[in-house]
């Protein structure tokens, strides 16, 4: 691999570290303030819906655009506003309208970098190594979901909210520091509108005409809807079944990452001995565990556990389906193909985020996670069992 390749990888996991420990903050503070459960998911909404309305567009200016140029643009974007979010919350508490829309804004951020990062990697990396190239981005990500919940509760406990938010902004000036010292080869560029519609409706035709493609992206939405329960409902559950409090919330937020860390490194394992058609379905099998699990918690210790594998079968589905698409996707197509990974992704976490959180405040928790349960176990018995399109790639 070469030298810059770590060098930006460390660059971007600041900027996820940072980027996670305020959504932290930010759900944390949500369930302090407000009892609902769908406020907690609109936080998750509102991440994930730019990404899924903006991505492609995105992916076709990461293909047209110096994505050096992008990265640095969205870096300085998330640099300030984050400063500015930390100043109107030291002059009073974030309310929920403020707080949705700073994570919109991040959504637009993370809209911009995901495309361009997916295809630098593909740059960067050979094509022999691609698949562990995304396997160790994936891995390093989850290593953030281990210490930056930790390190979100603990700037809360010692710094107090508007504090944390003002230091976590320094993961977006330590990519940007990488990003400046980068200088990647020549990317053709095009500025004409009309060749960047005609290539984004090309990008479409594209991915219509690959049925492969279009299978993986499916899979994709579905799988996102499934597991985006966890992200909804896991602090809900954490603030009934603990203490509440900045430690609880972020030490159980860790053992999800750490699930996740279990599941990148395992990913080196299955890829050589599991039936590759049975990762999806295993995935939603762990799911449906996790549902359980929350569903019966009395004490920490269980909610931990719970946490520990839901985040092991998120990540597990989620590398399978990603380094499908990336085996997938041509060199010329890459930034385009990344982002319609993305915003099918992003538009089932969107979508599963408002549902999941909708039903809890109707019908109640428990209900809620053990329907999302039995749905899981079933989705896998026909992924299993029944005549569906297969992943390739």
């Amino acid at each position: 691999m070469p030298l810059f390749f770590y060098i930006l990888l460390s660059g971007h996991i600041a900027f996820v570290t940072s980027t996670i420990v305020i959504v932290t903050i930010l759900t944390w503070h949500t369930t302090q303030i407000s009892p609902s459960i769908s406020d907690i998911a609109l936080i998750q909404v509102t991440q994930s819906l730019p990404l899924a309305l903006l991505s492609i567009v995105f992916g076709t200016v990461a293909d047209r655009i110096s994505r050096r140029s992008l990265l640095i643009l969205s870096q300085s974007a998330c640099l300030v506003a984050t400063i500015i979010f930390a100043v109107l919350a030291s002059l009073h508490p974030p309310t929920i309208p403020l707080i949705l829309t700073y994570t919109a804004l991040l959504g637009v951020a993370t809209a911009l970098v995901y495309p361009c990062w997916q295809a630098t990697l593909g740059d960067l990396a050979p094509t022999p190594h691609l698949r562990s190239a995304v396997s160790l981005n994936i891995t390093a990500f989850n290593i953030s979901r281990v210490t930056a919940p930790l390190a979100a509760s603990t700037l809360i406990v010692l710094a107090g909210v508007p504090w944390a938010l003002g230091i976590s902004s320094l993961g977006f000036a330590i990519f940007l520091c990488g990003l400046f010292r980068w200088t990647p080869a020549a990317q053709r560029a095009n500025a004409s509108a009309h060749r960047f519609f005609y290539e984004v409706f090309d990008s479409v035709k594209y991915v219509r005409h690959r049925r492969e493609i279009v299978t993986a992206l499916f899979w994709t939405c579905v799988f996102a809807v499934h597991t985006s329960f966890a992200a909804t409902l896991l602090p809900a559950v954490i603030s009934l079944v603990t203490d509440g409090s900045a430690t609880s919330f972020g030490l159980v937020t860790a053992c999800f990452g750490l699930g996740a860390i279990i599941a990148g490194l395992a990913s080196l394992l299955w890829q050589q001995a599991v039936n590759r058609h049975l990762v999806i379905p295993l995935s939603l099998v762990g799911l449906c565990c996790h549902g359980v699990m929350l569903a019966s918690a009395d004490s920490f210790s269980i909610v931990a556990l719970a946490a520990i594998v839901g985040g092991l079968s998120w990540v597990t589905g989620f590398i399978y389906l990603n380094s499908s698409v990336q085996m997938l996707a041509p060199r010329d197509y890459a930034g385009r193909l990344m982002a319609f990974y993305q915003t099918a992704n992003a538009l089932g976490l969107a979508f599963g985020g408002w549902l999941w959180g909708m039903l809890a405040d109707l019908f109640g928790l428990l209900p809620t996670l053990f329907l999302i349960s039995a749905q899981s176990a079933l989705l896998a018995l026909l992924l299993t069992f029944g005549r569906t399109p297969r992943l390739k790639g």
